[in-house]
């Protein structure tokens, strides 16, 4: 049946939810109606291809997301992520990472985002072998600045502020 076969490719595109899969119905009917009415596998593809989703359900925004993150070849926090790409934090956090990380694509980690062994196959990259030695551009401990030294008597940052009451 090919109306099966056409429910499974939408729902398999529409992230698990309802919202989204009736949006893409929506959209697939009206290209359709536009194509001469005839329901086919070949216009469901040019339909998503229109509207930027492949086959997994990514968007361009998701693939864009992947792809400075792999890129990165190291953890990237949700602002410098979020600058990256020219989106809102929220934004991130709501609508573009909870599918990716129920996909399995990217994890958060307490230095930030990750990209899984699956968003290296998406982007068409052989992901890093386990244990493998960070690259170059990878900042290591070493290379944080230290604590400045107090020298003897100099004035705490507590003796020189005022206390302030309330």
């Amino acid at each position: 049946m090919v109306f099966i076969e056409l429910a499974q490719a939408i729902a398999r595109r529409s992230r698990g939810t309802a919202r989204i899969a009736i949006n893409h119905l929506l959209w697939y009917r009206d290209v359709v109606q536009g194509d001469g009415g005839v329901a086919t596998m070949a216009l469901l593809a040019l339909a998503f291809e229109m509207k930027g989703i492949d086959g997994y359900g990514l968007t361009k925004m998701d693939r864009d997301y992947l792809r400075r993150l792999v890129e990165s070849g190291e953890a990237v926090g949700a602002e410098t992520m979020a600058m990256a790409l020219g989106e809102s934090v929220e934004t991130l956090e709501e609508s573009i990472e909870p599918f990716l990380l129920r996909e399995g694509y990217i994890d958060r980690t307490p230095r930030g985002r990750v990209a899984m062994a699956a968003a290296y196959e998406h982007i068409g990259l052989t992901p890093p072998a386990a244990g493998a030695a960070p690259d170059d551009r990878r900042c290591t401990r070493s290379h944080r600045r230290s604590p400045p030294t107090r020298h003897p008597g100099s004035p705490t940052r507590a003796r020189t502020r005022r206390a302030s009451r309330w």
